[in-house]
């Protein structure tokens, strides 16, 4: 996969177009069985269909819809490639879809049954998606957005390149040298308010940074252990390798592991440090008390005020965020709306007392953001004022 990742917009285009080969189709399913892959496959999704005659705006069901028809074996083994007839497939979908906003069924007890509100939101703000800053050893900082595709830059024996896929990959000359007692630079990789990055480490591990997070490593991992520096929130597939533990440090907490698939959320903000384990084991420690929990696939553990809990929880709530949308399970207004305000870029302010009820369901966090407060206000639990890139929130 590593040394084809350039292929993957390349091979979507052929499946749609129906001239995709076989050996190609079985490649292009690699890909969409690759959760690493899974926001860039629903974002070439929602551009094919904004670019067909009449484009429809699509939601996560839509492309979930699309995704579950590419992979199913019928699809593959019994007809030829035809992802443009999915498309009438899922139009009795979109017209449900626009009938209740796009499907988004936020409520505090009981499901929205009313339509969207006639009048906008003013000012309607959309995330920025795929931004980010790559900081060298050097001091040398690249923007990856704008940046071209292809080498990026060369340091030692490793070479940064970014893929037409828009993450960067770090790989290792094979013919160079591989001294331990070498110095060890290190590399920064951060995302803005409203943009996420992925970038694929020298050892093959594969990260997923979201908005406004950070993520510092060194270009090649020379001792006994891999440590990596996150502020933030970001999903890693570690590579395996049992002689030299994979760590993760934040400012209030170490993730060891040896090779697995968990996502991390870190932020300043936020008054608990969350680590939820999909795949493998992970030993979390609290840096001032040293206390440890391990945790076992499925879990998560909370740490607050320097107290380690562990919970069993849904996975997938942790990781909406990488698949490409919010998810809300029983959560407050106030912490529904830091995510919303990293991912959008804007400033919430409050008028009067804080909604204290609770909101449940998902949405597609790569539309304009006046969709999700909208159907939130229909709940009738809270309102919004926008004002360009400020939101007000009262009751």
């Amino acid at each position: 996969m590593d040394e084809n990742n350039n292929r993957l917009p390349e091979l979507f285009k052929k499946y749609i177009s129906k001239t995709i080969t076989e050996e190609e189709k079985i490649e292009f399913l690699d890909y969409v069985q690759d959760p690493f892959y899974t926001i860039v496959i629903k974002e070439l999704i929602s551009d094919a269909y904004e670019n067909q005659t009449e484009p429809v705006k699509v939601n996560k069901e839509i492309k979930e819809k699309v995704l579950n028809s590419i992979l199913s074996e019928e699809q593959y083994i019994n007809h030829p490639p035809k992802l443009v007839k999915l498309w009438p497939r899922v139009a009795a979908v979109i017209a449900v879809i626009v009938t209740v906003g796009l499907g988004v069924l936020i409520n505090t007890h009981r499901p929205v049954e009313q339509n969207l509100p006639n009048a906008k939101l003013a000012n309607e703000v959309t995330p920025e998606k795929n931004n980010a800053t790559l900081t060298l050893a050097n001091g040398e900082v690249i923007a990856l957005d704008s940046a071209k595709l292809g080498s990026l830059a060369s340091q030692h024996s490793i070479h940064i390149k970014k893929t037409t896929a828009g993450d960067i990959h770090y790989t290792k000359d094979p013919s160079g040298n591989n001294d331990p007692a070498a110095a060890v630079e290190y590399n920064e990789v951060a995302t803005y308010r409203g943009g996420w990055f992925r970038v694929t480490l020298s050892d093959g591990t594969r990260v997923v940074l979201n908005a406004a997070s950070s993520l510092s490593y060194p270009t090649q991992f020379n001792g006994r252990q891999r440590i990596v520096k996150l502020k933030g929130e970001a999903y890693f597939e570690v590579a395996k390798d049992k002689k030299h533990p994979f760590i993760v440090t934040t400012d209030r907490q170490k993730v060891i592991v040896l090779g697995t698939h968990f996502n991390i959320n870190s932020y300043g903000d936020e008054p608990t440090v969350n680590t939820t384990l999909l795949e493998g084991s992970v030993k979390v420690t609290d840096n001032v008390t040293s206390h440890s929990e391990l945790l076992k696939p499925g879990q998560q553990s909370v740490l607050k005020n320097h107290q380690i809990s562990v919970r069993n929880v849904d996975t997938e709530e942790a990781v909406a965020w990488k698949n490409g949308y919010f998810m809300f399970n029983n959560e407050g207004i106030t912490s529904i709306m830091r995510r919303i305000s990293r991912w959008y870029n804007i400033e919430i302010i409050y008028n009067g007392p804080i909604p204290d009820d609770k909101f449940n369901g998902s949405v597609d966090r790569s539309g304009d953001i006046s969709v999700i407060l909208q159907n939130m206000e229909l709940t009738n639990k809270v309102h919004f004022k926008m004002e360009g890139r400020r939101v007000t929130v009262s009751k």
